[in-house]
């Protein structure tokens, strides 16, 4: 699911930059070998989580499409963070959704408990706690602190009561990122022209680089095929 908000695409495909230059458009492909496996529920959790719970780890789709891929643009001196936003996460049948998120610095998140057991929500920054809270009631709505996410970097967060439920938050301090979606599709618009730096980050692979040329206005594409 793709929730607009205010500049920025969050959980989804395209992220909006300072208003004025070209669109960097492309897919994220996986290429390699690895599969990550369901993980098995424990029986003390298979209600209501199930049985097993698919892997949030490593997205493949139709024509190797690699969800969840963070793809943000370096070294852009002009243009300052888009206004914050207010973004939710919810833990649904025991996974956290969107498992990847990517926000501007000072934006508020709230996660929400939607199923009918206990679940917490821990913050990590570094292996270094940032917070630790319960989430036992079904509806619950817990908003992170405020300085949570007040500068630049990637948050994970994960539920210490299922051990499989994780996720990020990456916070930027410019407009130019997005977050790959189910058809590893990406865009981010009104880059400056020249040519730039694509980072692009994904949990299992790692962190690598790209080269494009943005022109003055329309779009420039790029495949990306990380293994």
């Amino acid at each position: 699911m793709v929730i607009a908000l205010g500049a920025v695409w969050l959980g989804g495909a395209t992220a909006s930059g300072a208003g004025s230059g070209g669109a960097i458009v492309g897919h994220v492909r996986y290429l390699g070998t690895r599969v990550v496996s369901a993980i098995r529920v424990p029986a003390a959790s298979a209600v209501p989580c199930g049985k097993t719970r698919p892997s949030q780890a490593l997205i493949v789709g139709k024509h190797k499409a690699l969800a969840n891929a963070v793809v943000s643009v370096s070294g852009i001196s002009s243009g300052g963070p888009p206004a914050p936003v207010d973004a939710s996460i919810a833990q649904k049948a025991c996974v956290f959704e969107p498992h990847v998120m990517a926000v501007p610095v000072g934006s508020r998140v709230t996660f929400v408990n939607t199923d009918v057991c206990l679940h917490n929500v821990h913050l990590l920054a570094g292996g270094v706690t940032l917070g630790n809270f319960a989430m036992p009631l079904k509806g619950q709505r817990s908003k992170l602190p405020i300085n949570v996410l007040a500068k630049a970097g990637n948050v994970r967060f994960k539920c210490d009561v299922h051990a499989w439920m994780d996720g990020y938050v990456h916070v930027f301090d410019h407009p130019w990122f997005a977050v790959s979606d189910e058809s590893g599709a990406f865009r981010i618009s009104d880059v400056p022209p020249g040519t730039h730096e694509l980072t692009i980050q994904h949990e299992l692979l790692g962190t690598s680089t790209r080269k494009v040329t943005v022109p003055d206005s329309g779009e420039v594409s790029i495949d990306i095929e990380l293994m």
